[in-house]
Protein backbone atom coordinates (compact mmCIF):
# COMPACT_ATOMS: atom_id res chain seq x y z
CA UNK A 1 0.00 0.00 0.00
CA UNK A 2 1.54 3.75 -0.64
CA UNK A 3 2.15 6.01 1.72
CA UNK A 4 -1.17 8.12 0.81
CA UNK A 5 -3.47 5.13 0.63
CA UNK A 6 -2.52 4.67 4.28
CA UNK A 7 -3.60 8.34 5.10
CA UNK A 8 -6.92 8.14 3.21
CA UNK A 9 -7.83 4.96 5.34
CA UNK A 10 -6.95 6.52 8.61
CA UNK A 11 -8.76 9.26 7.28
CA UNK A 12 -11.81 7.06 6.25
CA UNK A 13 -11.72 5.50 9.73
CA UNK A 14 -11.88 8.62 11.38
CA UNK A 15 -14.60 10.22 9.59
CA UNK A 16 -18.42 9.59 10.39
CA UNK A 17 -20.64 9.26 7.49
CA UNK A 18 -23.78 11.12 7.72
CA UNK A 19 -27.00 10.62 5.02
CA UNK A 20 -29.78 12.03 6.84
CA UNK A 21 -29.47 15.98 7.15
CA UNK A 22 -28.09 16.19 3.21
CA UNK A 23 -30.08 17.87 0.48
CA UNK A 24 -30.39 15.42 -2.20
CA UNK A 25 -27.94 17.79 -4.58
CA UNK A 26 -25.05 16.80 -2.73
CA UNK A 27 -25.60 12.97 -2.14
CA UNK A 28 -25.53 12.48 -6.23
CA UNK A 29 -21.95 14.04 -7.78
CA UNK A 30 -21.80 11.90 -11.17
CA UNK A 31 -23.95 9.32 -10.53
CA UNK A 32 -21.73 8.48 -6.99
CA UNK A 33 -22.33 8.73 -3.78
CA UNK A 34 -20.89 11.39 -1.55
CA UNK A 35 -19.66 10.60 1.68
CA UNK A 36 -20.55 13.70 4.07
CA UNK A 37 -18.16 14.52 7.14
CA UNK A 38 -20.06 14.89 10.54
CA UNK A 39 -18.61 17.60 11.88
CA UNK A 40 -16.12 20.90 11.41
CA UNK A 41 -13.81 19.32 13.33
CA UNK A 42 -13.77 16.05 11.06
CA UNK A 43 -13.17 17.95 8.36
CA UNK A 44 -10.27 20.24 9.73
CA UNK A 45 -8.61 17.11 10.65
CA UNK A 46 -9.18 15.11 7.33
CA UNK A 47 -7.86 18.28 6.14
CA UNK A 48 -4.37 18.35 8.45
CA UNK A 49 -3.98 14.67 6.91
CA UNK A 50 -4.21 15.19 3.94
CA UNK A 51 -2.47 18.57 3.03
CA UNK A 52 1.06 17.62 3.41
CA UNK A 53 0.49 14.73 1.21
CA UNK A 54 -1.20 16.98 -1.15
CA UNK A 55 1.72 19.16 -1.41
CA UNK A 56 4.17 16.87 -1.65
CA UNK A 57 2.16 14.88 -4.48
CA UNK A 58 3.03 14.65 -8.56
CA UNK A 59 0.37 16.39 -10.48
CA UNK A 60 -1.57 12.90 -11.19
CA UNK A 61 -2.18 11.76 -7.44
CA UNK A 62 -3.07 15.55 -6.48
CA UNK A 63 -6.13 14.74 -8.81
CA UNK A 64 -6.71 11.35 -6.34
CA UNK A 65 -6.03 12.70 -3.01
CA UNK A 66 -8.44 15.63 -3.93
CA UNK A 67 -11.38 13.76 -5.08
CA UNK A 68 -10.94 11.62 -2.37
CA UNK A 69 -10.86 14.82 -0.08
CA UNK A 70 -14.03 15.86 -1.94
CA UNK A 71 -15.83 12.89 -0.86
CA UNK A 72 -15.18 12.71 2.28
CA UNK A 73 -15.78 16.48 3.07
CA UNK A 74 -18.21 16.84 0.80
CA UNK A 75 -16.82 20.26 -0.11
CA UNK A 76 -16.62 21.91 -3.61
CA UNK A 77 -13.85 21.02 -5.98
CA UNK A 78 -12.89 24.64 -5.78
CA UNK A 79 -12.70 25.44 -2.32
CA UNK A 80 -11.40 21.80 -1.31
CA UNK A 81 -8.00 22.70 -3.57
CA UNK A 82 -7.84 25.70 -2.19
CA UNK A 83 -7.98 24.30 1.27
CA UNK A 84 -5.44 21.95 0.71
CA UNK A 85 -3.30 24.52 -0.59
CA UNK A 86 -3.59 27.01 2.30
CA UNK A 87 -4.01 24.53 5.11
CA UNK A 88 -0.78 25.55 6.92
CA UNK A 89 -2.60 29.03 6.96
CA UNK A 90 -4.97 29.76 10.28
CA UNK A 91 -8.46 30.03 9.57
CA UNK A 92 -10.34 31.22 12.47
CA UNK A 93 -13.13 33.96 12.87
CA UNK A 94 -11.68 37.10 14.45
CA UNK A 95 -14.22 38.25 17.19
CA UNK A 96 -14.13 41.30 17.93
CA UNK A 97 -15.76 41.89 21.76
CA UNK A 98 -19.43 44.08 21.23
CA UNK A 99 -19.48 46.02 24.36
CA UNK A 100 -21.66 48.93 24.80
CA UNK A 101 -19.79 52.58 24.89
CA UNK A 102 -23.07 54.44 25.25
CA UNK A 103 -25.03 54.11 28.27
CA UNK A 104 -28.67 54.80 28.87
CA UNK A 105 -27.96 58.36 30.28
CA UNK A 106 -26.33 59.46 26.40
CA UNK A 107 -29.51 57.66 25.05
CA UNK A 108 -31.69 59.20 26.79
CA UNK A 109 -30.24 62.80 26.86
CA UNK A 110 -29.50 62.55 22.87
CA UNK A 111 -33.42 61.67 22.48
CA UNK A 112 -33.78 64.45 24.78
CA UNK A 113 -32.35 66.39 22.29
CA UNK A 114 -33.31 64.95 19.44
CA UNK A 115 -37.30 65.49 20.56
CA UNK A 116 -36.16 69.35 21.39
CA UNK A 117 -34.87 69.87 17.63
CA UNK A 118 -37.88 68.05 16.00
CA UNK A 119 -36.69 65.43 15.53
CA UNK A 120 -33.68 66.37 13.43
CA UNK A 121 -32.12 63.64 11.29
CA UNK A 122 -28.90 62.41 12.36
CA UNK A 123 -26.55 63.91 10.41
CA UNK A 124 -28.17 67.36 10.99
CA UNK A 125 -28.25 66.82 14.38
CA UNK A 126 -24.77 66.08 15.40
CA UNK A 127 -22.58 68.89 13.99
CA UNK A 128 -25.80 71.10 16.05
CA UNK A 129 -25.80 69.22 19.17
CA UNK A 130 -23.04 71.24 20.93
CA UNK A 131 -25.60 74.67 20.47
CA UNK A 132 -28.37 72.23 20.70
CA UNK A 133 -26.97 71.16 25.15
CA UNK A 134 -25.77 74.47 25.97
CA UNK A 135 -29.09 76.02 24.66
CA UNK A 136 -31.12 73.41 26.78
CA UNK A 137 -28.75 73.46 29.94
CA UNK A 138 -29.07 77.30 29.69
CA UNK A 139 -33.37 77.34 29.55
CA UNK A 140 -32.77 74.00 32.79
CA UNK A 141 -34.23 71.14 30.30
CA UNK A 142 -30.85 69.22 30.67
CA UNK A 143 -28.53 68.03 33.33
CA UNK A 144 -25.37 66.06 32.18
CA UNK A 145 -22.61 64.70 34.07
CA UNK A 146 -18.89 65.50 32.47
CA UNK A 147 -18.67 61.81 30.82
CA UNK A 148 -22.15 61.98 29.32
CA UNK A 149 -21.67 65.47 27.83
CA UNK A 150 -18.16 64.20 26.07
CA UNK A 151 -19.68 60.74 25.09
CA UNK A 152 -22.54 63.09 23.48
CA UNK A 153 -20.40 65.41 22.05
CA UNK A 154 -18.19 62.40 20.01
CA UNK A 155 -20.97 60.57 18.87
CA UNK A 156 -20.90 60.13 15.10
CA UNK A 157 -23.95 60.03 13.01
CA UNK A 158 -24.08 56.66 12.27
CA UNK A 159 -24.08 55.90 16.05
CA UNK A 160 -26.92 58.33 16.80
CA UNK A 161 -28.87 56.86 14.03
CA UNK A 162 -28.56 53.66 15.70
CA UNK A 163 -29.46 54.89 19.33
CA UNK A 164 -32.46 56.42 17.64
CA UNK A 165 -33.64 53.68 15.80
CA UNK A 166 -36.02 52.35 18.51
CA UNK A 167 -37.38 55.75 19.53
CA UNK A 168 -38.08 56.54 15.59
CA UNK A 169 -40.41 53.44 15.55
CA UNK A 170 -41.92 54.14 18.61
CA UNK A 171 -42.47 57.83 17.15
CA UNK A 172 -46.16 58.34 16.22
CA UNK A 173 -46.16 59.99 12.91
CA UNK A 174 -47.98 63.60 11.97
CA UNK A 175 -52.00 63.78 11.49
CA UNK A 176 -52.40 65.58 8.56
CA UNK A 177 -55.56 67.23 8.68
CA UNK A 178 -56.04 68.69 4.96
CA UNK A 179 -57.61 66.78 2.83
CA UNK A 180 -58.65 67.27 -1.04
CA UNK A 181 -61.93 68.58 -1.58
CA UNK A 182 -64.38 69.01 -4.54
CA UNK A 183 -65.28 73.06 -3.97
CA UNK A 184 -61.80 74.14 -4.31
CA UNK A 185 -60.95 71.87 -7.51
CA UNK A 186 -63.97 73.54 -9.47
CA UNK A 187 -63.33 77.17 -8.44
CA UNK A 188 -60.05 76.56 -10.15
CA UNK A 189 -60.10 77.41 -13.85
CA UNK A 190 -58.16 74.73 -15.47
CA UNK A 191 -56.89 75.51 -19.21
CA UNK A 192 -56.44 73.41 -21.69
CA UNK A 193 -55.21 72.94 -25.17
CA UNK A 194 -58.16 73.43 -27.11
CA UNK A 195 -58.26 76.80 -25.73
Amino acid sequence: MTRISKILDEARADVAVVSAPVPPQQLRQRGRQVEVAASLHMRREVLRQMAPQYREASSAHKGVVLADFVRLTGYHRTYARWLLNHAQEEHSTVKRPSHCVYGAQVEEALVQVWEQTNRMCSKRLIPFLPTAIAAMERHDRLHLMPECRRQLLCMSAATADRLLHSHRQQAMRGLCTTRAGTLLKSTIPIRTFEQ
